[in-house]
């Protein structure tokens, strides 16, 4: 779905001042069977309507500049459905919010159920969006998804293969992680390292290695092959760290600050730093950023990045990451 959470604002009529209000003329709101008037238009309604059009446009340019107004477009209608349910806005209103919720729970279920009614095998959902499997009639399904919905929706693309990370915890597949590849042998990449703002290069070098190996991968008769080509670049990734041949900047972790030193409650990395800083006079505030190398695991200890030349880095450390990164990209 295009914006779909903005979507349904405008084409439900959802405002603080149409739901759950007296009114002779309303739809119900599926599971919480809230009422939304539907006599006049809400003012949130009406203020997404014209955003909602232009992103609908903006999406389908391929033109650098529109992508980013497209963007820019995005985030705002993003926001304007978090805003609903923050507890100080001016025009927010957790009712509102939570029949947002609850629609696109509802359209989700019935997304599925066309798809698997027209010849396909679902796989996962998240949120706004679903993976399905097979050789299904695909315009007739977004046909009827579109005269169920009354939203825009697409296919944001075919794949020959798609990797669901699991969760750290059990075996259950987490929503919002994957590696999809494309007919062309690229990717779609949601949630692994690589796509993390606090991954060392030395972590992220290794998956775009083996992301290379993986594009490859076109039919399952390859699949022990590629397997053992990745083992063997972790094999080499794993001896270069073991030997000390990483070179330290390549090892860094930046992190956010979100607090003073003496408020952190467990003995984290950038709680050393930022302890070290304050004792030269020097204080960081929360939201900006620090580089640090981590030497010793348990218990865990860091150093700044001025300072990462002077000492050896945790072999232990670094090299339960690189196998972390493993895990999540071997097919």
């Amino acid at each position: 779905y295009t914006s779909m959470y903005p979507s349904i604002i405008v084409t439900k009529n959802l405002s603080p001042e149409t739901v759950n209000v007296n009114c002779n003329n309303y739809i119900t709101v599926p599971e919480i069977n809230y009422t939304v008037c539907m006599e006049k238009r809400g003012f949130l309604s009406q203020a997404l309507e014209p955003l909602l059009k232009l992103r609908i446009l903006t999406k389908k340019s391929e033109k650098e500049r529109i992508k980013k107004i497209d963007k820019a477009l995005k985030w705002m209608l993003v926001t304007s459905f978090g805003y609903t349910g923050y507890r100080n806005a001016k025009f927010g209103s957790i009712e509102v919010h939570e029949a947002i919720n609850a629609f696109a729970r509802d359209m989700l279920v019935k997304t599925k159920e066309i798809a698997e009614r027209n010849g396909f095998r679902f796989i996962h959902g998240i949120v706004d969006s679903i993976w399905v499997e097979g050789n299904g009639d695909i315009e007739k399904t977004i046909k009827e998804i579109n005269e169920m919905s009354g939203l825009f929706i697409d296919v944001s693309g075919v794949y020959t293969w798609l990797k669901i990370i699991k969760e750290k915890s059990g075996d259950v597949g987490a929503l919002n992680r994957y590696i999809a590849r494309k007919s062309d042998g690229s990717f779609k990449i949601r949630g692994i390292m690589l796509r993390r703002s606090d991954t060392p290069k030395f972590i992220s070098n290794f998956q775009e290695d083996c992301l290379n190996i993986l594009s490859s991968l076109d039919s399952p008769e390859k699949i022990n092959d590629v397997r053992e080509k990745i083992i063997n670049i972790y094999r080499k990734y794993l001896d270069d760290l073991s030997l000390r041949k990483v070179n330290a900047k390549d090892l860094l972790i930046e992190k956010r600050v979100s607090r003073a030193p003496w408020e952190y409650e467990k003995n984290i990395p950038q709680k050393n730093i930022l302890d070290e800083f304050f004792k030269r006079g020097i204080e960081l505030h929360p939201g900006e950023r620090i580089k640090m190398l981590v030497y010793n695991e348990k218990p865990i200890r860091a150093v700044g990045e001025e300072k990462a030349e002077d000492v050896d880095y945790s072999i232990t450390f670094y090299s339960r990451i690189l196998r972390d990164a493993l895990l999540e990209i071997i097919p």
